[in-house]
């Protein structure tokens, strides 16, 4: 399932404002393994990664937003996360997403986070980008 392209002002703007009144608890970067990763390939990861955090969260609590740079597959493959919910620390997110796809960089949020700062040090990578999430 493709996401919506959207801007860097707009991302940067509508997009960080409205992620900023969430509370998150998790931020971070997933790599792949391989250099050259489809699509499909890194949807169907990234699907495989969020069902088994949805098993680990409370019921109905698990909420994540992903971006990559539109157009990136699929020689620049990775996606930026946000994540909420969760009963568990990032260290089993890490290594679960490790076993699917490739490196996975997490942190607290609550430790480092602020919204506005994440998109701003992502989206100058850009200007365009693809959304999908499960607010």
């Amino acid at each position: 399932m493709r996401g919506q392209i959207i801007s860097r002002r707009s991302l940067q703007g509508f997009q960080a404002r409205y992620l900023s009144v969430k509370r998150w608890q998790f931020f971070g970067r997933l790599d792949f393994r391989r250099q050259s990763v489809p699509f499909w390939m890194a949807e169907r990861c990234f699907r495989v990664w969020i069902q088994e955090i949805e098993g680990d969260a409370f019921e109905g609590s698990c909420r994540w937003w992903r971006l990559n740079e539109a157009g990136a597959f699929p020689d620049k493959p990775a996606f930026y996360v946000l994540l909420s919910g969760m009963r568990i620390s990032k260290y089993p997110l890490i290594l679960s997403w490790q076993e699917i796809a490739g490196d996975a960089e997490l942190d607290y949020f609550w430790l480092h986070g602020d919204v506005i700062t994440f998109l701003k040090d992502i989206t100058r990578l850009g200007s365009k980008f693809e959304i999908a999430y499960d607010l």
